[in-house]
């Protein structure tokens, strides 16, 4: 493995799954492994997270507004049972319940994606499958010393450009630069299994709860849709001022 391949393999990195089922750790190596997810965390850059979810909260939020108050709009333009002036005064409350879905969108993404929970329950796992109490704590010291801290930071920003999709090189880490921070612990067994466990472990995770935060989602806005809290709104808004 070169250090080239493995700079690039960690821009691919991006979140981890939430895991069940793990087995009972040694008091001794649970506090290494607790240590060692506290440390790398900072690998992760939330604050990207949380950007590209608020981008998801609007650009839904956005939708569904625009989809139901048209439809109402619609519904009160074809009525002949309303003067303008109650149709006006029918549509002035449009905004008001496009407001209240986009509310419920919000908290039912947020719902779904606990970025932070994933991370540390992930790491902790593998970290306690994959390592014994004596590589912990080689670990803990190298990214408790200066080029450990260097190549967490260095791993953060290549994340973050990743998931950006960075295209201006000025703005990508340089991989030598990045070598050279983590030189001592990746020519060590325990260091190549370390990034191993991030890029193949890991990422397997990453895929599979993305996969199913998305799937969860999108199945749940549908139900609310069809029959529960989302529908309920739109009947009402209709019986209120249409219907009746």
């Amino acid at each position: 493995m070169t250090k080239q391949i493995l700079f690039i393999s960690l821009v691919l990195l991006g979140l981890v799954q939430f895991s069940f089922g793990q087995k009972a750790v040694a008091p001794s190596k649970q506090k290494l492994v607790s240590q060692l997810v506290t440390t790398t965390e900072k690998i992760f850059p939330y604050e990207e997270f949380d950007g590209m979810i608020e981008k998801t909260r609007v650009t839904f939020s956005k939708g569904m507004e625009e989809e139901i108050g048209a439809d109402i709009e619609r519904r009160i333009n074809a009525s002949d049972k309303f003067s303008a002036e109650k149709k006006a005064e029918i549509k002035a409350k449009i905004p008001a319940l496009t407001r209240d879905i986009s509310n419920y969108v919000n908290v039912l993404i947020g719902k779904n994606f606990k970025i932070k929970a994933w991370v540390k329950e992930s790491a902790a796992k593998h970290f306690a499958k994959n390592f014994t109490v004596a590589e912990l704590q080689k670990l803990n010291n190298f990214f408790q010393s200066s080029n450990g801290q260097n190549t967490l930071l260095a791993m953060n920003q290549a994340l973050t450009y990743g998931i950006r999709s960075e295209k201006d090189e000025t703005n990508l880490v340089d991989a030598d630069k990045f070598a050279k921070y983590a030189e001592k612990l990746l020519m060590t067994k325990t260091g190549e299994k370390f990034f191993k466990t991030l890029n193949k472990d890991i990422l397997n995770d990453v895929s599979a709860e993305l996969d199913k935060f998305g799937d969860r989602f999108l199945d749940e806005l549908k139900e609310s849709l069809e029959k529960k809290e989302l529908n309920q709104m739109f009947v009402k808004f209709v019986a209120d001022n249409i219907a009746s």
